[in-house]
């Protein structure tokens, strides 16, 4: 009898040291490692693109300035010039740019170029034309 009291005692014992232990590894510890995987997620990146315009005439019989129309960030700009060029941004992936380049002779010949960097890259030609006459040049931001 004393043997089975001793032996119901070690058993209790033992139990409580079990849930003792199952208690202190409980919801803290999955909350924590919850908390460590939010922490470990990175937040998703957008792209910045930065538009480069150039304008030059490469060969000139009339002086004539040029009437140049180009996509900014919110709006559509006009100037009228001799040749040009200015970088504009950031845009962002899908934007639609253009360049367009009238004067009022078909002697005068002209070379048009939109360039597009993203993210601190360097310039990459996206759309360029060289002609006598006006210009008209488009692209949507898809890279």
């Amino acid at each position: 009898m004393k043997n089975k009291s001793i032996l119901f005692l070690l058993l209790a014992f033992a139990g409580m040291l079990s849930i003792m232990f199952m208690s202190s590894c409980s919801k803290e510890e999955v909350k924590d490692d919850k908390e460590d995987d939010k922490t470990t997620e990175q937040p998703q990146k957008v792209d910045n693109y930065y538009v480069k315009y150039e304008v030059k005439t490469v060969k000139q019989v009339y002086i004539e300035d040029k009437k140049i129309t180009y996509k900014d960030v919110d709006e559509e700009k006009k100037i009228t010039g001799p040749d040009w060029n200015g970088t504009y941004g950031p845009f962002k992936k899908g934007d639609n740019v253009y360049l367009y380049v009238s004067i009022n002779n078909t002697h005068n010949r002209l070379s048009a170029r939109i360039s597009v960097s993203k993210n601190q890259e360097p310039f990459t030609i996206k759309a360029e034309s060289m002609q006598t006459g006006s210009i008209n040049l488009e692209y949507t931001i898809d890279f």
